[in-house]
C-alpha cells in the first residue's frame, strides 16, 4: 500500500516474524516526545523495556489498551526527499526519506490480523534493512531504489 506521490510505502508484516531488540528514536503522543523507547521482541511479541524520556507517558497508554497491542501492525518506509527532519506530525514524519516507521497494534484495515484498541506509530531515523540478504537501506541511505 502506498501514499504516493507524498512519499511512503507500507504493509502489514508477518506478525510472528520479528525477534530481537528495537529502540525507537522518537515517538510523539499529543505533542509530547518520547525518546529512545526500547522493546524486547520474541516471535513478534513486543515487551516495553524503558525509554530515555517519556516512558511513563507511553506505559499509561499501553496499560489502557486491549487486544494485540504488543505486535507490529504496520511497517512503512519513507521516500520523500523534501522532508529533512522529524516535526512531531506523524503524517509528515512517516514520509521522511530513509526512515522506517513501525506501528504497534491494529492493522486489519491494511490486511493484517491484529485486533486491538491500540495504534502507536514510531520512527526509526537511520535504519538498516536487508531483504533476502540484499542490503536495501543502510543507516537511512537507500542502496537500491
Amino acid at each position: 500500500i502506498s501514499h504516493l506521490p507524498a512519499g511512503e510505502v507500507y504493509f502489514a508484516p508477518q506478525e510472528e516474524s520479528l525477534n530481537g531488540r528495537i529502540v525507537f528514536d522518537r515517538v510523539y503522543h499529543e505533542g509530547k516526545k518520547i525518546s529512545l523507547l526500547e522493546f524486547h521482541v520474541e516471535k513478534g511479541v513486543l515487551t516495553p523495556i524503558d525509554a530515555l524520556e517519556g516512558f511513563s507517558l507511553f506505559m499509561a497508554q499501553w496499560d489502557r489498551a486491549t487486544g494485540d497491542k504488543n505486535r507490529i501492525g504496520k511497517l512503512g518506509i519513507g521516500l520523500n526527499p523534501e522532508l529533512p527532519t522529524p516535526t512531531g506530525f506523524r503524517l509528515l514524519d512517516d514520509k521522511i526519506r530513509g526512515t522506517i516507521h513501525l506501528a504497534l497494534g491494529s492493522n486489519e484495515e491494511i490486511g493484517g490480523q491484529n485486533r486491538t484498541s491500540f495504534y502507536w506509530p514510531m520512527l526509526l531515523l537511520q535504519p538498516t534493512i536487508t531483504v533476502d540478504n540484499l542490503l536495501v537501506l543502510d543507516r537511512g541511505r537507500f542502496i537500491i531504489l
